[in-house]
């Protein structure tokens, strides 16, 4: 597995290790990469949670990558765990999927509105790091056949399509912060 991003909370990566200590309980050779930058405080108390829990065999922290690097993590991958908590667009989720790697993800509203449709792309409630571990294990265990068959669904082929030049992301993503900030006037 892979998880990269800011190496921050609000991305969750504190989350990071209990969701791994799930995974371990069935899986006991998974292994998740983690690929960024951690900042102030963070790694230190990252890799305290990892070695309370003793997963520390299952987390391989890779540092900051340079895109090509990163690209070769991500196709190689079976998952990206991103248990965000803030995120509009996505662009790493965006990135995962034009690897055809499976991402499983909370719910929030930015990336939801965008990948909603795209069957590589689980969601599930916020803050429910056991559920983002059960998700992550069905598509672990898949065989061979039932994994090359999930992430070969046409509506993929589909979606990428429409986000294959910056013009459309950057159209995608100024669409989605005007529903937003119509949304919120509307509340008010």
């Amino acid at each position: 597995g892979i998880f990269w991003a800011r190496l921050l909370p609000l991305k969750g990566i504190l989350e990071i290790p209990y969701i791994v200590k799930e995974i371990v309980k069935e899986k006991k050779d998974f292994v998740l990469r983690i690929a960024g930058k951690f900042y102030g405080d963070m790694e230190e108390r990252f890799f305290d949670e990892v070695k309370k829990l003793g997963i520390q065999s299952n987390i391989e922290y890779v540092g900051f990558l340079d895109e090509k690097e990163l690209a070769e993590y991500i196709r190689r991958a079976k998952v990206f765990i991103y248990p965000t908590h803030e995120d509009s667009f996505g662009i790493v989720i965006l990135e995962s999927i034009y690897f055809r790697t499976p991402v499983v993800t909370y719910d929030i509203l930015g990336p939801k509105s965008v990948f909603k449709d795209v069957p590589i792309v689980k969601f599930v409630k916020e803050y429910d790091y056991k559920n983002i571990a059960r998700e992550v294990l069905k598509i672990l265990n898949m065989n061979d056949e039932e994994y090359y068959s999930f992430i070969s669904n046409k509506k993929i082929d589909e979606f990428i399509e429409k986000f294959k030049d910056w013009k459309s992301i950057a159209s995608q993503y100024h669409n989605d912060f005007t529903s937003l900030a119509q949304a919120k006037v509307i509340r008010k």
